[in-house]
């Protein structure tokens, strides 16, 4: 799904489940790290933030898993944002809008 489509974008959570490493090396402004292995020993803290919740990664595979695992446990209003790239130019775009 794309950034411009997903409801309230805008004030809602990018969240990179890239390992740490690929996140410090570029990553959308904003956005938090909580590798794709961790994603469940941080289900409280990723509570605390504001939906929808975006999840992001490389290629959009890892964000996808990421979705898919957190639905099967009964959590809505989450979206596989796909690439961070993506996300980041829709982002700046928006934002020159």
């Amino acid at each position: 799904m794309f950034y411009e489509d997903i409801p309230n974008a805008p004030a809602g959570s990018v969240i990179d489940v890239r390992s740490e490493e690929e996140f410090y090396l570029m990553h959308v402004d904003g956005s938090i790290n909580i590798p794709l292995d961790l994603l469940f020993y941080y289900l409280d803290e990723l509570e605390e933030l504001p939906k929808p919740w975006i999840f992001c990664c490389e290629e959009g595979v890892r964000s996808g898993r990421a979705v898919f695992l957190l639905r099967m446990i009964g959590h809505e209003d989450v979206y596989n944002g796909g690439r961070w790239i993506d996300i980041d130019h829709a982002r700046q775009k928006m934002a020159a809008a």
